[in-house]
């Protein structure tokens, strides 16, 4: 127990970035009705009462595994900020490739890339990024361990599935809470552009959802593990920031079923909140 509040101590200091701001943490016991799998982690962050809820495993929460599709958020920001996306309508055209998702097998917009996960969309967008300026832009979010050593040394930019640049659900939270409030070096109406492409349906009570999943496979177990990032905004403009990773070493699990997950917990997750 000392060590799980230990765990719990650090992952709060290292979300504000060391400061003298004091977060109230809770463990949240998952509910029979979780239905998750055995190694996950959820992490929520209430900024308007610095509340951190960690729910399953603590010490899941520093391990770093590949974003997957999760990077697409970061990537439509540097897009966006680069100038090679001018919107969320913009279209970087279509190759005629047969994809086995039929939602990539045309020229889609940005938003639709973001919302169907479209890995070419993606790989063809970083493609137009600088090396330089994407290795600098992960330093300064700390994003992760900012590995992007194999750009294009298989002929593709995937260096953010199942490869070399890893980030953990700690981070995750991190980096998304900062561009939301606004501490990166992104415009506010880039920033406008990505939330936007990352609404999602249905509304939780009076509580919006913005997320992204991300699926990849673990080569040691060899099944896909994923993940669920995003947050939750009210009315009155008050945010709860989440992240979510799962794996199962005996099967697969989706970033949709990650995603499944948070719907089961956010009852408890919004009482835990309010009080």
């Amino acid at each position: 127990m000392f060590l799980k509040k230990l765990l719990l101590a650090v992952f709060a200091a290292a979300l504000l970035g060391g400061g003298c701001r004091t977060v109230r943490t809770t463990a949240m016991p998952l509910p029979d009705s979780a239905q998750t799998p055995p190694e996950y982690v959820a992490l929520f962050y209430f900024p308007a009462t610095s509340h951190l809820l960690v729910a399953g495993r603590a010490e899941l929460a520093d391990r770093r595994f590949p974003p997957c599709s999760t990077f697409k958020i970061v990537s439509t920001l540097m897009g966006l900020d680069c100038g090679v996306l001018n919107g969320p309508d913009t279209r970087l055209g279509y190759d005629g490739t047969h994809y086995e998702n039929p939602d990539w097998n045309r020229d889609v917009t940005l938003r639709e890339a973001f919302q169907s996960s479209c890995v070419p969309y993606y790989r063809k967008l970083v493609a137009r990024l600088d090396r330089g300026y994407v290795r600098k832009t992960l330093a300064d979010l700390h994003y992760g361990n900012g590995d992007i050593s194999v750009w294009n040394s298989n002929g593709h930019n995937v260096f953010w599935i199942e490869s070399s640049l890893l980030i953990s659900p700690r981070e995750q939270l991190a980096v998304l809470a900062g561009i939301f409030a606004g501490r990166t070096g992104f415009s506010p109406e880039a920033v406008a552009v990505l939330k936007s492409c990352m609404a999602a349906t249905p509304p939780v009570g009076n509580w919006q959802l913005y997320g992204k999943t991300g699926t990849g496979r673990n080569h040691r177990t060899h099944f896909l593990e994923g993940w669920y990032v995003g947050f939750l905004e009210n009315p009155a403009g008050e945010r709860i920031f989440f992240t979510l990773h799962g794996a199962d070493p005996h099967r697969n699990i989706s970033g949709p079923e990650i995603r499944d997950s948070l719907h089961r917990l956010l009852p408890a997750v919004i009482s835990a909140i309010a009080e």
